[in-house]
């Protein structure tokens, strides 16, 4: 009897022992702040002391449970345990139907719960705009497509377009996907250029970037170079000045203007533009062969890069074109000058040289002179007598050309001269050509005299 009554005692005891410890252990249930439709997403259950057994309730359908050493296994489900206070529960792949309220209990008691909210991650989207360039101080019609958008709680969805936000729409429930076109209209300011984006509000804020506009720049520059040089013809080596000047541009983040000449890239603006401004550059180059080409002006607004059609200056030219476009042509075509002028200068001295060698006999004698010994210089039997030298003439009182006997080699011909009279104020020396023998003419040399003397070479 006595021990009938003991075992009675302990199972009692053993019974409120557990029932303390149910009621004293406390459950949590922690679900994700947004979870997107076709992606997984997990849920933790927890409790304060060791628990028994952890069961899920699900807003429909079945759900696992969790002891201490397993979960069951329920299709699109997977549950594991953590520890012995600790589960985590898995949905492989959000539906819609799985929004909603989400429950956990120790022992099936005291079950507490969540919402888990569902949304479309990233809609598909496009942004369009009616006007091309974007002025400042302008108007646009900026469209925006959303397709199959949805939220299982209260949303929003606006427009941001540089620093300024714009609500497109609104909805305290989505019963599922739906389709959003808003046309909105803005009149520019410096605040509303930059990004393009839309920002969806579910449970939580995200923004995303959709097809089409995702930038607005602002206006592209006018711009003008010019130069008070003739840039079709300039040397290597000289300085060239480029005047610039970009009326009224604007760019929302660190803007610059890029001008290109031939081959160089010379930065000329790179800040934070806050207003819109009358630019003007002056740009000094030295020039090289490099700098000959094609002058444009680009204009960049963050990574958006354009290039600008500016009036004036188009390109770069070099006189030099002929004897290369480089400094290295330059220098080979002044040593060819250089060169061609010394052999000029060296040939001038050698027939100089040449000259004075073959007039060396006929110094001291007059223009007509000079010109007879150069011709008879030039004769075969002076040629073959170089030692003869040609007789100065004799000036007399009584007028008389006299000429002297000279033995002359064997095979040379014989020259005869002849007194000849001529009249008595006009004497004249004339030479007749006389047959020689061997077909060799005799030459005979008549003179005039006043005596009857008679010479005879």
């Amino acid at each position: 009897m006595n021990t009938s009554i003991n075992r009675l005692v302990l199972v009692l005891y053993v019974l409120a022992n557990v029932t303390m410890h149910v009621a004293d252990s406390t459950v949590q249930i922690q679900v994700p702040e947004e979870s997107y439709l076709n992606e997984l997403t997990t849920l933790t259950c927890s409790t304060s002391q060791a628990f028994s057994n952890i069961i899920y309730k699900a807003p429909f359908g079945n759900s696992p449970q969790c002891t201490v050493t397993a979960c069951t296994s329920v299709s699109g489900f997977q549950a594991v345990p953590i520890n012995s206070s600790c589960t985590e529960l898995t949905i492989l792949r959000v539906q819609q139907g799985h929004a909603g309220q989400w429950g956990c209990a120790d022992a099936d008691q005291n079950f507490v719960y969540s919402r888990l909210v569902v949304a479309e991650k990233k809609p598909p989207c496009s942004i369009t705009v009616d006007t091309c360039p974007v002025l400042l101080y302008g108007k646009i019609s900026v469209t925006v497509t959303i397709q199959n958008y949805y939220c299982s709680v209260a949303s929003n969805v606006s427009l941001l377009v540089g620093s300024v936000r714009q609500t497109l729409s609104t909805a305290a429930q989505v019963t599922g996907p739906t389709d959003i076109i808003a046309i909105k209209e803005i009149n520019m300011t410096k605040e509303h250029f930059g990004d393009v984006r839309l920002v969806l509000i579910c449970q939580k804020s995200r923004t995303i970037s959709c097809g089409g506009v995702t930038v607005l720049h602002g206006r592209i520059p006018a711009c003008q170079i010019s130069s008070s040089r003739d840039t079709s013809s300039l040397r290597i080596g000289e300085d060239l000045l480029l005047n610039i000047s970009t009326p009224r541009y604007y760019c929302s983040v660190a803007a610059s203007l890029l001008l290109k000449m031939g081959k160089n890239d010379i930065t000329l603006f790179n800040v934070t533009v806050n207003d819109t401004t009358k630019e003007y550059f002056v740009v000094k180059q030295r020039m090289t062969a490099s700098h000959f080409g094609i002058v444009k002006l680009f204009f960049e607004c963050g990574n958006y890069r354009q290039p600008l059609l500016c009036e004036g200056v188009q390109l770069l030219g070099t006189r030099y074109d002929s004897f290369g476009s480089d400094e290295t042509g330059s220098t080979a075509a002044i040593v060819m000058g250089i060169v061609i002028i010394a052999m000029v200068v060296i040939i001038v001295l050698l027939l100089v040289k040449n000259l004075r060698n073959k007039n060396d006999g006929c110094k001291g004698r007059s223009l007509l002179q000079v010109e007879m010994c150069s011709i008879i210089r030039c004769l075969p039997w002076f040629k073959r007598n170089p030692n003869n030298q040609v007789p100065k003439p004799m000036e007399t009182d009584d007028s008389q050309i006299q000429v002297h006997e000279k033995t002359m080699p064997a095979e040379d011909p014989i020259l005869e001269v002849h007194e000849k009279a001529m009249p008595a104020k006009d004497p004249i020396t004339e030479v007749h050509e006389k047959p020689m023998p061997a077909e060799e003419p005799t030459e005979e040399i008549h003179s005039k005299t006043s005596s009857s003397h008679e010479s005879t070479i």
